[in-house]
């Protein structure tokens, strides 16, 4: 019999592990394949953003050629390290045009992110270089434009419990925060 596995239901989906052992073609590569492709949106919830290099260029470029790139943090972090780390991003990102918003309703520990509201990945990954490299981890990439609704319905719940970060806020806290992510984010590769 050549169809052992027969495609049931209309989704469109893949399971995509992480973690050592998994070599570069892993959730790393297809979240940047992902931001690239992007059109018009992409919203993104995660507990701890401490992002590579390559994962914050995607994110400035999407934004700067007119993608609506939110990306929605808790306000408050179980990790100072991560809360510091992350937040030495925020000014290049808010600086390219990428949309962040502080959730305050409580903890945040949603994995998910949405692109142009058809194709939704959703999961065990955080957007922090340990969850890409070192912790073992599972994404699920669903391509089908009602999932992705529901998830997006899901995330703009979030938005409603968020107050967005600006750049002339962000600018305006004092020296000793400024040094504290600066000194933090050299360990950000560890954390």
């Amino acid at each position: 019999e050549n169809n052992r596995f027969p495609v049931v239901g209309k989704q469109y989906a893949q399971l995509i592990p992480s973690g050592p052992g998994f070599g570069r073609a892993s959730i790393h590569q297809v979240l940047l394949t992902a931001i690239y492709e992007a059109k018009y949106s992409l919203i993104l919830t995660t507990p701890y953003f401490v992002p590579d290099e390559s994962l914050l260029a995607a994110l400035q470029v999407a934004a700067l050629r007119g993608v609506d790139v939110k990306i929605i943090v808790p306000a408050k972090n179980d990790s100072f390290m991560v809360k510091y780390a992350s937040r030495a991003f925020f000014e290049e990102l808010l600086t390219s045009g990428v949309k962040i918003y502080k959730f305050h309703g409580g903890l945040l520990h949603t994995k998910s992110i949405v692109v142009d509201k058809k194709v939704a990945l959703i999961g065990t990954v955080n957007l922090d270089i340990r969850s890409f490299w070192l912790n073992f981890e599972m994404t699920m990439l669903i391509d089908n434009s009602e999932f992705a609704g529901e998830l997006l319905t899901t995330q703009m719940h979030y938005l409603l419990q968020s107050k967005q970060l600006t750049l002339n806020e962000w600018s305006k806290r004092n020296y000793f925060k400024k040094l504290l992510e600066s000194t933090v984010y050299l360990f950000s590769p560890l954390l």
